[in-house]
């Protein structure tokens, strides 16, 4: 690791098969040489890990009890998905391996990294405990204060022993949960704002979200994505029909089905990242850019995902309940008399 650099780390336990695409995820490190990665995997399969992505294969219940060793508790962790909620504690959980690094973070694999230290330079690190807002990517000072922020208190954040101990998704990692703590407690040492691309998970292409929109200044129209040695670069058509290009710090892509047209592998430095696939690199003009946009439909993205959840929510019927009930949830739950059951982030009435 370079000197010249404050050190970072991310800590991503992930239990189950890795996405598709997951190669192109650590092609996507790789070429971020001075920040490295430690996985906690189950998924054995025979991937190139590059020098700077460290895995320890092991099982979702030995994290459980690292958990507990960290915390001095029990903890709920039956379900891998629980995880989200222990993100923020990696700083105690896995203090070993974070020995000597300045900052910490967690990261989904759900992303392509673009070239993060371009985004994130060293007048952000020295003037901030916390690095942005998301799930996606935190990225924390590794000090006893900030990792054990959880011991502070804030107006509507749970308390921790209750986020560890019970099976709820309190969406603890992001939202007014984590960030309410730095928000009253390190005010002017929270940097909220992204870098990201987060696309919006509700469309079939790739268009960000209001949130990027606002802190990019990225226009609210469809992108496709150029990844090549390490730069990301999202491509879109301007108002004068030519291609407009915006770096971004990683495109976060929600969870989508993406394929590829080619075998991924430690040697792929250039491609094309689609709403749905991954190609070969090409020239884009405005012509071939109009041919990648996913084709119209009547239904909306995620037609059947959309009916099951409210299925779900009518019959209350979610193996692992989130804490926070939106306001379909609430109705719902009002209409059969459920709301003293949980917890509603919209006033009741």
């Amino acid at each position: 690791m370079s000197k010249q650099h404050s050190t970072i780390a991310f800590i991503v336990p992930y239990f189950g098969r890795f996405n598709n695409y997951f190669q192109l995820w650590l092609n996507s490190c790789a070429a971020n040489p001075t920040i490295d990665w430690f996985i906690f995997t189950d998924d054995k399969r025979d991937y190139d890990y590059p020098p700077n992505v460290h895995v320890t294969y092991t099982t979702l219940n030995k994290i459980k009890q690292r958990a507990e060793k960290a915390l001095n508790c029990q903890v709920c962790m039956d379900k891998p998905y629980k995880l989200c909620d222990f993100k923020p504690f990696y700083g105690v959980m896995f203090a070993e391996e974070l020995q000597g690094y300045d900052f910490w973070g967690y990261c989904d694999v759900d992303l392509i990294w673009g070239d993060i230290r371009h985004f994130v330079t060293e007048d952000l690190l020295t003037n901030n405990y916390k690095l942005f807002s998301h799930g996606h990517c935190t990225i924390l000072r590794n000090m006893e204060v900030v990792n054990r922020f959880y011991l502070l208190e804030a107006k509507g954040v749970i308390p921790w022993q209750k986020v560890v101990s019970s099976p709820y998704s309190f969406l603890y990692d992001e939202f007014d949960q984590t960030n309410g703590i730095f928000e009253k407690h390190f005010p002017d040492k929270y940097h909220w704002e992204t870098a990201a691309f987060d696309a919006n998970y509700n469309t079939r292409s790739l268009r960000p979200t209001r949130t990027t929109v606002q802190l990019m200044k990225a226009m609210n129209t469809d992108y496709v994505f150029h990844w090549t040695e390490g730069r990301l670069t999202g491509l879109c058509i301007a108002t004068d029909n030519t291609i407009q290009g915006q770096d971004f710090m990683y495109l976060h892509l929600q969870k989508r089905k993406i394929d590829c047209d080619f075998s991924l592998s430690a040697t792929i430095t250039d491609c094309i990242v689609l709403h749905d696939r991954i190609i070969r690199s090409m020239p884009v003009t405005p012509q071939k850019f109009k041919q990648l946009l996913p084709n119209k439909s009547i239904l909306p993205y995620r037609f059947e995902e959309h009916v099951l959840h409210v299925i779900n929510i009518i019959f209350d019927n979610y193996s692992q309940k989130p804490y926070f009930r939106g306001t379909v949830s609430y109705w719902f739950d009002k209409l059969f008399g459920r709301t003293n059951r949980y917890d509603y982030r919209y006033k009741k009435s």
